[in-house]
């Protein structure tokens, strides 16, 4: 489990929402309480930390919350400075884009994004945090589907190569049934493409 341990508003509502499209658990606690033994990894800012008593200490700031998030579920699933040879991403193309990262068969990553770019900022910080030899790319081809997403998934393919020299390859599957799949375990709505980007991601 992971605590939120901040006063800082701005700061806590940004790490709730980077911790919410992961697949952890997280309380928060005031910087001045005591830290459950349930929990195993702590995050907070430069100025808070000298206040909590715990083994694993995390600071942020507004900068780089993604990050700091990435290396708390890392530690708390166990992957911390772990080395992937590849790892998978599925996107579910349309109005809200889902997005997952699979790595040997866990699900390191669930989100949604509303843009390229954000997608884009997304490879960008998995090929930081976990440093992966290849990375297989899924894009679901559906109803939602854009020609120019084609186009501009194959930019960014040449883009992770010249940036990380990581060989990305991009496959695009067949996404039939995966919101199916979603309603019949009776997932809300806003949190669909997230389910949908993880079956793509383990379609074979």
């Amino acid at each position: 489990m992971i605590a939120v341990a901040t006063l800082n508003s701005k700061i806590y509502s940004c790490l709730v929402g980077a911790l919410k499209g992961r697949d952890v658990n997280f309380i928060f606690k005031s910087p001045y309480e005591t830290i459950p033994l349930s929990v195993r990894v702590v995050i907070t800012t430069k100025d808070e930390a000298k206040y909590i008593k715990h083994h694993t200490i995390l600071t942020c700031s507004e900068k780089n919350i993604e990050k700091t998030v990435d290396e708390a579920v890392n530690i708390v699933k166990g992957l911390s400075g772990k080395i992937f040879d590849e790892i998978v991403v599925g996107i579910d193309p349309g109005k809200t884009i889902g997005f997952a990262v699979v790595g040997e068969g866990i699900v390191l990553e669930a989100s949604t994004y509303t843009s390229f770019k954000e997608v884009f900022q997304a490879l960008i910080r998995i090929c930081q945090t976990l440093n992966p030899k290849k990375i297989l790319v899924k894009v679901g081809l559906g109803g939602c589907f854009d020609e120019n997403f084609k186009i501009w998934m194959e930019k960014i393919k040449e883009k992770l190569l010249k940036k990380f020299g990581i060989e990305v390859k991009i496959l695009f599957v067949d996404e039939k049934n995966t919101t199916t799949v979603a309603k019949k375990r009776r997932i809300k709505r806003k949190e669909r493409d997230k389910v949908s980007a993880v079956e793509i991601a383990l379609r074979k």
